[in-house]
C-alpha cells in the first residue's frame, strides 16, 4: 500500500504519470528526465519523487531513534541536547591556538577540535613539539561544558593521554579521533593488516584507560571527500573503513556493541545541500546494518556522526562567498541529524584565518540551531519521497561499494590491489570535468567571477609536516581556475597591466547581451580583463573598439542570425586590427565556424581548457 491508499490519507492518489504530465506542461518543450542528474559517483537524483517511483527506499513512516535509524539516532531527535558546535583550532602558533581555543569556547562551540600539525596535508594544524603544549592550548577551555576533541593525525596516541589529564574526568567524553588508516596514507607508510590490526587494538584499550566514555576512534572520511570521492563513494569507503576497524577490536575481546560506539564517522559536507542530508540518513541506515553483522545489539547500532566542512570546498578568489557555502553545509548537518557539526572559517584557504574568521565560524550554526531552530526539529526532511528516493539510493550504492572493497579481502587489501584508486580517480576525474565546463559551477570564481578584487592578506600556512599527501593529497574544486588566475595575477605583475579581451557584441543590445553576458564570465573566470565593445554594426566598428581598449583577443557574441552574416568579416577585422586569437560564444549556425575565428565555447565545452589557449595566444606565461 502506498501512503496515498492509506485511509487516513484524505487526497485521492495522483498516478505518477499525471505528476509527469503537469511537470513537463511548465517546461516549455523540455522533458522532464532533462532536469535529472547523478551524483559525480553516479548515484541518480531525480527532479520530482512520488511514492510510485520505483526504485529502492526507506519507509518514511518509520520513527527516529529506531532502526535502522536513518530518521535520526535518537526518539526525540536533537531536541534532548541540540546539535554540538564542534570549531577547529588549527592556527600553527601555540599561542595564538590557546587564545582562538579559548575563544570559540566562548563563543558558542560545544566542542573544541585540535587539528595538530602533521595531520592536514596543506600545512594547517598546531605545531605542538612537546605532548605538553597541548595542555597549554587548552588552559582557557573549561571541560566541564566544552567536548575535547583531537584531529591529530599519527600523534594521537601520544596526545590523547594529554587531553585525559585536561579533562580530568569532567564534563562530557573526548572524542581521541585516531584513524591510523588516513594517518598512514597520508605520511606515506605502507599500510600493513597486521599493523594496522594491532594499532586499532591498543590504542583502544589505552582510550579506555584515559577516560571511559571516550569516543577512542574515527574514521576519517573527510580525507577521501577532499581527494575526489563523490558522496556515495565516501560513505562506502568509509563502511570498509568501518568493518576493517570493527573487525580488529572483535579480534581483541572487545564486546561489539563497544566497539560500534567506540567510532566516530567524521563526513565532508559537499555543495549539494539535499545530497548531504540524504547522506547522513544514509550513513546512519548502513552502519546500523554493519553494527548489526558485527553483533550489537539494537541500542548499540545507532552512529555517532561528525559533519564538517572542508578546506577543499573553499575558494582563495572572491572568499567572502565561503561564508554562503558555510551556511549552506551547516544547514544541511543539522537538517541531516549529524550529532555535531564544523564550519571551516572563510579565509581558510586564504592562509591562517583570522579572529573574524573564526568568530564567523562558529557563530553560522549558533544561529541556525540557536536562533533559526533547526535543532527544535526531528527529521525536517522526513518524509519527502525525494529525500527518501536519494538516501535509499546513496545507502545502496554504498553498501555496493563496501561489498566490492570486501570481496576483494578488505580496504587494506583493496588499496593494495589499486581498487581505491580507481574508485576515487574516476570520482575526481568527473568532478574535474563538471567544474571545468562549469556543470558545477563556483560561484565568485567560474562564475560571476570578481577579477579586481581587493587582496585578503593572510599569513601564509606553514610548509606540511610530515603529511605527504598521496592518495588522500587535498585537491580543491577551485583548483583549475585558481591556477589560471594564477598566472594572470602574476602576468599583470610583471607587465603592470591586466590583459584585455574584447567582447564583440553584434547587433542590438537585446540580441546580444545573455550571450556576452555569460562570454564575459567565462572570459574573467580567468583572470582577463573584458572589454564591452558596444552594438556593432560592421568589421570597421569591431577593429576599431579593438584598439581603443587595447586588446589582443576577443570573443564574437550574437544572434544567431547576426553572426551568419557579420561574424566573418568582423573577425577577419579584429586579426587585422592586432587580434591574436579571435572566440565564437556559443554554438555556430550551421555547425561550422565563420572563416578568421579560431575557435567556438559554448556551454558544456571544457571552459578551462579555452582559456589555456587564450592565454598561452595572448603569451601569459
Amino acid at each position: 500500500m502506498s501512503a496515498t491508499d492509506s485511509p487516513s490519507w484524505p487526497f485521492p492518489g495522483v498516478p505518477f504519470e499525471r505528476w509527469l504530465e503537469a511537470v513537463e506542461a511548465g517546461l516549455g518543450g523540455r522533458r522532464w528526465q532533462d532536469l535529472a542528474s547523478t551524483t559525480e559517483d553516479g548515484v541518480p537524483v531525480d527532479p520530482l519523487c512520488t511514492p510510485d517511483v520505483p526504485g529502492p527506499r526507506p519507509e518514511p513512516g518509520e520513527f527516529p531513534g529506531l532502526e535502522p535509524f536513518h530518521r535520526h539516532a535518537r526518539a526525540a531527535g536533537p531536541l534532548a541536547s541540540g546539535i554540538e558546535i564542534r570549531q577547529e583550532v588549527d592556527d600553527p602558533d601555540p599561542e595564538r591556538a590557546a587564545r582562538t581555543a579559548s575563544l570559540v569556547s566562548r563563543h558558542g562551540a560545544g566542542a573544541v577540535s585540535v587539528v595538530v600539525a602533521g595531520a592536514d596535508p596543506d600545512g594547517r594544524g598546531v605545531r605542538l613539539g612537546d605532548p605538553a603544549a597541548l595542555e597549554r592550548v587548552l588552559a582557557g577551555v573549561d571541560p566541564e561544558r566544552v567536548r575535547l576533541a583531537l584531529e591529530a593525525g599519527p600523534r594521537a596516541p601520544e596526545l590523547a593521554p594529554v587531553i585525559g589529564r585536561v579533562r580530568a574526568g569532567r564534563g562530557p567524553g573526548p572524542s581521541f579521533g585516531c584513524d591510523p588508516l588516513v594517518a598512514a596514507l597520508r605520511t606515506g607508510e605502507t599500510v600493513e593488516p597486521d599493523r594496522l590490526r594491532r594499532a586499532l587494538a591498543e590504542f583502544f584499550g589505552r582510550a579506555r584507560e584515559i577516560a571511559p566514555d571516550a569516543v577512542p576512534l574515527a574514521i576519517e572520511a573527510r580525507a577521501w571527500a577532499e581527494a575526489g570521492a563523490g558522496p556515495a563513494l565516501e560513505l562506502g569507503l568509509a563502511l570498509a573503513a568501518g568493518a576493517t576497524f570493527v573487525r580488529a577490536l572483535l579480534g581483541a575481546g572487545v564486546a561489539p556493541g563497544d566497539a560500534v560506539r567506540g567510532i566516530e564517522l567524521r563526513f565532508a559536507l559537499g555543495r549539494e545541500p539535499f545530497v548531504d542530508i540524504a547522506r547522513l540518513r544514509a550513513a546512519r541506515l548502513c552502519w546500523a546494518r554493519l553494527a548489526e553483522h558485527a553483533g550489537a545489539d539494537e541500542p548499540d547500532r545507532a552512529a555517532r556522526i561528525h559533519a564538517a566542512g572542508v578546506p577543499a570546498l573553499r575558494t582563495r578568489h572572491d572568499p567572502w562567498v565561503n561564508l554562503l557555502r558555510g551556511t549552506v553545509e551547516a544547514f544541511a548537518a543539522i537538517v541531516g541529524g549529524a550529532e555535531s557539526v564544523t564550519t571551516v572559517p572563510f579565509d581558510v584557504r586564504r592562509g591562517v584565518p583570522d579572529a573574524a574568521g573564526r568568530r564567523l565560524a562558529a557563530h553560522t550554526p549558533w544561529i541556525l540551531a540557536r536562533e533559526a531552530h533547526l535543532d527544535r526539529v526531528i527529521d525536517p526532511a522526513g518524509g519527502s519521497w525525494f529525500v527518501e528516493h536519494l538516501t535509499a539510493r546513496l545507502a545502496r550504492r554504498a553498501w555496493q561499494v563496501a561489498q566490492e572493497i570486501e570481496r576483494e579481502g578488505g580496504i587494506v587489501a583493496a588499496l593494495a590491489g589499486g581498487t581505491v584508486e580507481r574508485l576515487v580517480g574516476a570520482s575526481l576525474a568527473e568532478r574535474e570535468r563538471r567544474v571545468r565546463t562549469r556543470e558545477a559551477p563556483l560561484t565568485g570564481v567560474s562564475t560571476t567571477p570578481w577579477p579586481d578584487e581587493p587582496p585578503l592578506g593572510r599569513e601564509p600556512w606553514p610548509e606540511p609536516e610530515g603529511a605527504a599527501g598521496g592518495l588522500l593529497a587535498r585537491r580543491p574544486w577551485a583548483a583549475p581556475f585558481e591556477a589560471l588566475r594564477d598566472r594572470v595575477d602574476a602576468h599583470a605583475a610583471r607587465a603592470g597591466v591586466r590583459p584585455v579581451v574584447l567582447l564583440a557584441t553584434l547587433g542590438a543590445p537585446a540580441a546580444h547581451r545573455a550571450r556576452a553576458l555569460w562570454a564575459r564570465h567565462v572570459v574573467e573566470a580567468g583572470g582577463v580583463r573584458a572589454a564591452d565593445s558596444g552594438p556593432l554594426g560592421d568589421a570597421a566598428a569591431a577593429a576599431a573598439a579593438l584598439r581603443e581598449h587595447g586588446a589582443a583577443a576577443a570573443v564574437i557574441c550574437g544572434a544567431d542570425e547576426d553572426v551568419a552574416g557579420l561574424a566573418a568579416p568582423v573577425a577577419q577585422a579584429l586579426r587585422e586590427a592586432g587580434a591574436r586569437r579571435v572566440l565564437l560564444a556559443g554554438r555556430p549556425p550551421g555547425g561550422t565556424l565563420p572563416d578568421g575565428v579560431d575557435e567556438r565555447v559554448a556551454a558544456g565545452d571544457d571552459v578551462v581548457a579555452v582559456l589555456e589557449r587564450l592565454l598561452a595566444a595572448l603569451e601569459v606565461a
